[in-house]
């Protein structure tokens, strides 16, 4: 059975989610990164698991760069999801959670796509032309 979460709680993950995604803006190539972490918390509810995932994807090399931006956040968001979701949607809730950072970061890098082949709304304010000026 699937745990349903409230609109309520959606919408503090939707803005958890954003919030986070938003300090990584457009990285390339790290979707991949946390549709692993999906795929962890679909596979695991305890907290201190996902967090153990999370400092290991923060301590390795390859991923480092992308992960000690937001890795603080979404700790504390994990600890806060902890606390906020009972035993039965916790689970549901962290999947929410990840899947909304997909989404968010996809949006992000498909206006930075948009930007550079001559189109779309820039995010942020920020232009591409040489020196960033406008």
């Amino acid at each position: 059975m699937t745990a349903i979460l409230s609109g309520a709680e959606k919408a503090w993950l939707v803005e958890r989610a954003t919030k986070i995604i938003d300090k990584v803006g457009h990285m390339r190539n790290q979707a991949s990164q946390l549709r692993n972490m999906m795929q962890v918390a679909g596979e695991e509810s305890e907290i201190s698991v996902l967090i153990n995932y999370l400092n290991y994807q923060a301590a390795r090399q390859a991923t480092r760069r992308f992960w000690e931006k937001i890795h603080g956040d979404v700790r504390q968001t994990l600890e806060e999801a902890n606390q906020r979701f009972g035993e039965d949607t916790r689970q549901a809730a962290v999947q929410h959670l990840f899947g909304y950072m997909v989404r968010h970061y996809t949006y992000l890098t498909e206006l930075v796509n948009r930007q550079s082949y001559g189109g779309g709304h820039k995010y942020q304010g920020q232009s591409k032309r040489k020196g960033g000026q406008r």
